[in-house]
């Protein structure tokens, strides 16, 4: 996303020179467009690095818990809810962890809720635009906000006074024209949309409606688990140890009490938002393939944040002094898991040390006739495939207008080494895992070694730097 935003701020065109595109294919993910266009006005700002890319999901992510209160307060939550239902957000593992990734899925979620706010506050026009900014943001919003529409319309046509008050306006009709005719036209014309969607819809791999109705009914069950909800959703550990999930383990002080609370409340719109959201939160999420989604499940997060903000209002006041030590222990222990543990066990998956690579590579690839770069790696199995090419171009300060008539990156390559081939060649540098190599090769080739963080067990090479005679 940083290279594609990158190259759109210098050349109006991304990596593949598509011109100002709707539908970023990048690495054939299919990105939507409103990150990387956000994107491309921070690295303006910042630079091309760490912070002028995730700048976007950083910062509206630090807003997004300020709009879920001003949304709380519009259906009706008492002020003390309003508060914590935002701290809770403020603080929820899975919104902190992905905010701080330049995550596309935060930047939908903040327009998503901003247009709920105006929405309910009566002005179309502006909600329509954030909705649709939403709806540009993210594929699970794409599946959601329909479905939104379809339940807003529903609930307030049966409630003439606030019917009343939204009206449909020429600039109405702008806003909803302006962002729904481009996709309109990608759906039908076959381009990244229909790509996208192809590629993670559930029934890709199964033959008739009641196979795949049966699988996704399984698959939108599964999320309902309480071990989804409060121990097993990001997934920051191994298996065999403790993790957070959709909540904190404290949580569940305030949460059943909650939807107790909410079942016998009076007030119409919170109950009919929660029941709508808890029950559509996760339909994006389960037409997909691969199993439980932690970015996709992001836009479920609004409903328990209700249900906690409601039963803050409520509870027993001895109960919420208990719940607070424990909430304090759990974010404290969900930091060091996020900050401290992750890193070590995950570090491949995040692509660890290709930055240090890519540098290297750029600085002294004059020295060498050919540098090869692996392009697959892991801690214990080479099982994660990378984009190298991408860190180069990124790290290494690359013009985008040239990389769009050569692509050409120096004399590097990048692929997995060959070393009964590549060992025999003159003065290559060949950058693999330790996989790349036989177990028996000369270690005194090894001009540089990169090591993924220390973990529990001994230190394991990320990179071996090997050159040839």
């Amino acid at each position: 996303m940083g290279w594609d935003a990158n190259s759109i701020l210098h050349t109006g065109r991304d990596q593949h020179g598509e011109f100002l595109p709707l539908t970023f294919k990048s690495v054939g993910d299919y990105k939507t467009p409103v990150a990387i266009y956000l994107m491309a006005g921070s690295v303006k700002i910042f630079g091309l690095n760490e912070l002028g890319v995730r700048f976007p999901s950083a910062f509206l992510g630090t807003l997004t818990p300020l709009v879920f209160m001003l949304l709380l307060k519009k259906l009706g939550i008492l002020k003390v809810g309003v508060i914590l239902g935002g701290i809770w957000l403020a603080v929820s593992p899975m919104h902190v962890a992905l905010s701080r990734t330049s995550f596309d899925g935060i930047i939908a979620l903040f327009f998503l809720l901003a247009g709920l706010v105006t929405f309910l506050d009566s002005r179309l026009t502006a909600s329509l635009l954030l909705l649709s900014l939403s709806f540009w943001s993210y594929h699970a919003e794409r599946v959601f906000i329909p479905v939104l529409a379809i339940f807003l319309f529903v609930y307030f046509r049966n409630l003439p006074a606030q019917a009343g008050k939204i009206k449909f306006s020429f600039f109405s009709f702008l806003a909803l024209a302006f962002f729904a005719i481009p996709f309109i036209y990608m759906v039908f014309s076959g381009q990244g949309v229909v790509g996208r969607a192809g590629d993670l819809w559930l029934g890709r791999q199964r033959e008739g409606i009641f196979p795949i109705i049966s699988f996704w009914t399984s698959q939108y069950l599964n999320y309902f688990d309480f071990n989804l909800w409060f121990a097993k959703a990001m997934n920051f550990t191994p298996r065999e140890f403790f993790d957070v999930g959709v909540m904190y383990y404290a949580d569940l002080l305030l949460f059943f009490p909650g939807v107790y609370f909410l079942l016998k409340s009076k007030n119409r719109l919170l109950k009919a938002f929660s029941l709508f959201w808890f029950l559509t939160g996760p339909l994006p999420a389960s037409l997909t393939t691969g199993g439980i989604n932690a970015g996709r499940t992001l836009i479920w997060l609004p409903f328990f944040g209700m249900v906690i903000a409601n039963a803050a209002v409520q509870i027993n006041r001895k109960v919420f002094w208990i719940y607070i030590p424990f909430i304090l222990w759990s974010i404290g222990y969900f930091a060091n898991m996020f900050t401290v543990n992750f890193p070590k066990y995950y570090a491949d998956l995040w692509h660890y040390g290709y930055k240090e690579v890519a540098q290297y590579a750029c600085q002294n690839h004059e020295k060498y006739d050919k540098i090869i770069v692996t392009d697959k790696y892991g801690i214990d199995w080479p099982s994660v495939k990378t984009i190298p090419y991408l860190y180069v171009l990124f790290y290494c300060d690359w013009d985008p207008a040239v990389y769009l008539k050569d692509r050409n990156l120096f004399n590097i390559e990048f692929r997995q080494p060959q070393w009964r081939i590549d060992s025999r060649q003159k003065n290559w540098l060949l950058v693999g895992s330790r996989w790349d190599f036989p177990e028996d090769f000369d270690k005194s080739r090894i001009i540089k070694t990169i090591y993924f963080p220390e973990s529990a067990y001994e230190p394991k090479p990320a990179f071996y730097f090997v050159e040839t005679k």
